[in-house]
């Protein structure tokens, strides 16, 4: 048991591969919205430069559910993955990411809070989670959450367009901030949500055996299955975007997978980059958006596409060495507050 939980720790290097091809696609496509001039927002490149982006909260979303499969639910973590004070610790975590969601909309005026209290991935992200922490504490089987998961997968795709126009007034609209993007929410637990629950299944069925070999066979098998899926919806008249979407972040995590899966350490700084995503998210979204010192706001979008792709670069690698720079100061404060080995201390 002692030897399976220390492998558990171990990340997957397929799955940080997944972050990375996110965190660089989040990174050039807002950089690149944010200075872009509105005469080249037309044309078939731009369009397809606007499909590719719609992939990389999908890919977010599926990568932290995958995430808390690994770390939370898959046999032989042992008793001290169940530890109160380790449920507390990710209970913490979860709440952070939904505070530092509002923080990064905070409204300027009381008269504007209903126009800010909107739902972004940060949100989306920390709610979905708390919900799975909790049942995960009420209910130690890791078969309720899994379950919770499968179910949960299905109601935010099929929900989504249920509650697509509901926008209540007063109180409740917090609430529906949640559910759709009708209060100008960016990722909704409808469907975005899904995506995350998506992930947690994923896990389960692919990753459920410490032998990476077996993963990728899975993923190309859940790859080929889902695919299948949008097929049949395509033939029935069903809108098939969102599911799409998911078969698309499947199909690119089995390739990562079939193509890294035996490796196991991704390499500096490779590494550090998949572990700093908050940060690196937290970072290039205050530079690009936040008012009034946000580049779209004093700067404005007045550069042509090479212009607005060297400037995405810049920012790229801004933000990647801003995450160096983080991860950095962490493990020294680590350091310093590690206490010493008793050998260490008789000295």
């Amino acid at each position: 048991m002692a030897e399976r939980t220390a492998v558990s720790r171990k990340r997957v290097v397929y799955l940080d591969l997944l972050r990375l091809f996110a965190t660089f696609q989040m990174l050039q496509g807002h950089a690149i919205d944010a200075v872009l001039q509105p005469q080249f927002r037309s044309g078939s490149v731009h369009a397809w430069w606007v499909h590719v982006r719609g992939y990389t909260a999908p890919a977010f979303l599926f990568a932290a559910g995958f995430a808390f499969y690994l770390t939370t639910l898959r046999p032989g973590l042992g008793a001290q993955a169940d530890a109160p004070a380790n449920h507390w610790r990710r209970l913490r975590r979860f709440g952070m990411l939904i505070a530092l969601g509002y923080m990064m909309h905070l409204p300027p005026s009381l008269e504007q809070v209903w126009d800010y209290a909107i739902v972004d991935v940060l949100q989306c992200i920390g709610v979905s989670l708390m919900a799975l922490e909790l049942l995960r504490w009420w209910f130690p089987a890791s078969s309720v959450a899994l379950a919770a998961s499968a179910i949960l997968t299905v109601s935010c795709f099929a929900l989504a367009p249920l509650f697509a126009d509901w926008l209540p007034l007063g109180p409740w609209r917090i609430f529906s901030n949640y559910v759709n993007h009708a209060g100008g929410s960016l990722f909704p637990l409808l469907p975005h949500g899904g995506y995350l629950f998506a992930g947690v299944c994923t896990g389960a069925v692919a990753a459920s055996t410490y032998e990476l070999a077996c993963h990728r066979w899975r993923l190309l098998v859940l790859s080929g299955c889902s695919w299948l899926v949008v097929g049949t919806m395509a033939m029935a008249h069903i809108d098939t975007m969102r599911i799409e979407r998911l078969a698309v972040v499947l199909s690119i995590t089995s390739l990562l997978a079939l193509a890294w899966g035996n490796r196991t350490a991704l390499g500096y700084p490779w590494s550090t980059f998949a572990r700093q995503t908050l940060v690196i998210y937290w970072v290039h979204v205050w530079v690009l958006y936040a008012k009034p010192w946000g580049v779209q706001y004093w700067y404005g979008r007045i550069l042509g596409p090479w212009g607005a792709i060297a400037f995405a670069l810049l920012v790229v690698v801004a933000s990647l060495a801003c995450g160096l720079f983080w991860e950095k100061i962490t493990r020294r404060s680590q350091t310093r507050t590690q206490p010493l080995e008793p050998e260490t201390a008789s000295r």
